[in-house]
């Protein structure tokens, strides 16, 4: 357990050392993290979730006959 502290006190004072390159990581993970939370919102409106329709009796059915 010593050794695993010791390692992520090393780690985060290297961090400290590189600013830059610590916002590049978080700022490039985080828009990644919106563009896939932004697609599979998308994907469950459009293919997953079902249509509500309202008036049933006026839908028209297309079929290849």
């Amino acid at each position: 357990m010593n050794l695993f502290i010791y390692q992520l006190k090393q780690a985060l004072l290297s961090l400290k050392k590189k600013p830059g390159f610590v916002f590049s990581i978080v700022s490039t993970m985080g828009i990644t993290l919106g563009a896939l939370l932004c697609v599979l919102t998308l994907a469950y409106v459009m293919l997953l979730k079902p249509y509500h329709i309202l008036n049933k009796k006026n839908c028209i059915g297309l079929s290849m006959a």
